[in-house]
């Protein structure tokens, strides 16, 4: 009896010295684990900061860009509601109004009237207007047939056939005094002006950079592929509800702006209401980790 009890005595022993072993491993596998999981949110943290300070300056220059743009149509608008006065809007009166107009050429390279008919009568002092470019230009046809809108729309970026330049146009529709729609004026931007700013930033950090429609489109996106000109978004997760989400924030989407391939990005946005665009900063997760 006393020599069973003696043998039982060292296995119970050996077994609470076991359970206290396996309990310990236990304890630093879970604090391991909490430390990779605490360390993932405050490195994800720390990135969304960066991140929304590096989109803060991308919005800023579009926005800044897009607004010189649109005082442009604002002042040929003025120049042609004083300029008319009951006079015919023909060819050779626009490029009156053209002539006398400021000319900001640091990144404007063209304007464009079209008529209520879908006729375009100028398109720069320095080239003839042609039909055959309408169709890259979705909004005029938009335009036309919403004549009472008066906000300035951001058409899809395009490659001009006639110069080879990729642009993005900014358009809105002419009503004058009495009312009455006039027609449509538009300007383009050269896309290299968000290009190079786009390409700087995203190039430091190996980020993506992009500015896209709100409708669902895609206007610039750095690093530049022709497969992303113009991309439709639209039915992309990421853009459900896109107008009741903030100003700005975060979101990690494995797809969004991306190739067909998976893989999982941090994207930071910041919108920019009045021109119904948005600019996005995004990186690998795997990169930032």
């Amino acid at each position: 009896m006393a020599a069973a009890k003696s043998t039982a005595q060292p296995k119970n022993t050996a077994r609470l010295l076991l359970f206290f072993v396996f309990l310990t491993f236990g304890a630093i596998i879970g604090q391991t684990w909490w430390s990779v999981i605490e360390d993932r949110e405050l490195t994800l943290n720390t990135e969304r900061k960066n991140a929304l300070t590096a989109v803060r300056l991308l919005e800023e220059h579009a926005a800044q860009t897009l607004r010189d743009a649109d005082r442009n149509l604002d002042n040929v608008v003025n120049a042609i509601d004083i300029a008319s006065g009951g006079r015919e809007i023909n060819e050779a009166f626009l490029h009156e109004i053209i002539n006398t107009g400021k000319k900001d050429n640091r990144y404007l390279n063209a304007l464009q009237f079209t008529t209520p008919k879908g006729e375009s009568l100028v398109s720069s002092l320095e080239y003839p207007a042609h039909q055959v470019d309408l169709p890259d230009r979705p909004y005029i046809p938009y335009l036309l047939s919403h004549r009472t809108v008066k906000n300035t729309v951001v058409g899809h970026a395009f490659m001009r056939y006639y110069d080879r330049k990729l642009v993005v146009p900014l358009a809105r529709n002419i009503i004058n005094k009495e009312g009455k729609f006039v027609g449509i004026i538009s300007i383009d931007i050269s896309v290299t002006y968000f290009s190079d700013v786009y390409a700087r930033i995203a190039s430091g950090g190996k980020a993506l950079v992009a500015l896209f429609s709100d409708e669902g489109f895609v206007i610039v996106r750095s690093p530049f592929d022709e497969r992303f000109l113009s991309m439709d978004i639209s039915k992309s997760p990421a853009m459900a509800n896109w107008s009741k989400k903030p100003e700005e924030g975060t979101f990690e989407d494995s797809h969004f702006l991306g190739d067909k391939a998976s893989t999982p990005r941090l994207y930071s946005y910041r919108k920019i209401p009045s021109f119904g665009v948005t600019a996005v900063f995004a990186r690998d997760i795997d990169a930032i980790l």
